[in-house]
């Protein structure tokens, strides 16, 4: 009994945890809306994946979706870009951004 409780204490506490920081330098992307971004360059499409469900038990969404921003935040610099529009609704763990660079 002692085991399974704790098996499943185990799942519960991954389920919570978000395993991804945003970087000092993702800290500068932000994420708008597409009517936002009118004057600025689409300089890419990138998509962030994450564990929608660890151990068989779904993760919250809210959980999943900062996951993915933050994955998305930390690659745009790459591309140059500092704003995220979301390209994609959330599923099975990924979405996809579009990458804007903005004045």
């Amino acid at each position: 009994m002692f085991k399974k409780l704790s098996i499943f204490s185990m799942g519960f506490l991954l389920v919570s945890c978000t395993w991804v920081k945003v970087t000092e330098e993702g800290k500068v992307v932000t994420i708008r809306e597409e009517g936002q971004v009118s004057d600025c360059k689409k300089v890419a499409r990138i998509t962030s994946k994450s564990k929608g469900e660890i151990m068989g038990v779904e993760r919250k969404k809210e959980k999943v979706k900062t996951e993915l921003e933050t994955l998305a935040r930390n690659e745009a610099l790459e591309y140059g870009g500092n704003v995220l529009v979301p390209a994609s609704e959330i599923k099975d763990g990924k979405q996809s951004f579009f990458v804007y660079k903005c004045p």
